[in-house]
């Protein structure tokens, strides 16, 4: 669907699901947001069990499954937050490097039998309860300079994913006619440090800087607006 950069199918779908919300919002009571996560709920089960797994959206033939996943997921990602700002709940907390061992355990499985329902569970019950969790709990000491920095960098690396892993496969098959994946460990560090370097420098002296000059224009436009009316 994108073959400039294969990561963006979802970011369509986040657009137009953040534009659905923008106009369901004044009227989003818990009840009506209850609803829309039921249908979502149906949406996500329905591609699950067609597809196999929660893994279409990025090409013609599987794309409507690309919204079978970000009905349920975005708004229960809402309703977690409503109850993290409701202050129940309480008792579910869960300290970063938890959350992070939990979240390796579940990528890094492998079910010979049932990916529909091992995706399912885990989009629907485990990653819900993980966002909630960790919120609860703030990191301390060093390692809140590093969840900073990762999340500065975590748009970017979604963003630049694929074309990191292209490039690098380019390179290293012309600097030392094999691929990094080849290198085993070795490889996955230098493009994971690669990708989190050029993550960085593209939040601090790209977005950053593209995001305060397109508010400065947006304020603008506002000033100008207001004075002709």
């Amino acid at each position: 669907m994108f073959p400039l950069n294969f990561p963006a199918w979802s970011l369509f779908f986040e657009l137009v699901i953040n534009y659905v919300f923008a106009l369901l919002l004044p009227r989003l009571t818990n009840r009506l947001l209850a609803g829309v996560i039921r249908i979502g709920l149906s949406m996500l089960i329905a591609t699950g069990l067609y597809f196999g797994g929660l893994t279409p959206g990025w090409s013609f033939s599987n794309f409507w499954g690309g919204g079978g996943r970000v009905v349920y997921s975005f708004f229960a990602g809402v309703a977690a937050y409503r109850v993290w700002r409701s202050g129940n709940f309480d008792w579910i907390k869960l300290p970063a490097p938890v959350v992070l061992i939990i979240l390796v355990a579940v990528f890094a499985a492998e079910p010979i039998n049932g990916r529909a329902i091992y995706d399912l569970s885990a989009a629907i019950a485990v990653f819900p309860i993980l966002v909630l969790a960790a919120a609860r709990k703030e990191p301390a000491g060093f390692f809140i300079r590093i969840c900073e920095h990762l999340g500065r960098a975590s748009y970017a690396i979604y963003v630049m994913q694929v074309s990191v892993i292209v490039w690098s496969r380019t390179i290293s098959q012309y600097l030392f006619g094999q691929e990094l994946t080849d290198l085993g460990v070795a490889g996955t560090i230098v493009v994971l440090v690669a990708l989190t370097a050029l993550a960085l420098f593209l939040d601090k002296y790209y977005d950053q800087t593209a995001r305060a000059r397109m508010s400065r224009l947006f304020r603008r436009k506002q000033l100008t607006s207001n004075r002709n009316i």
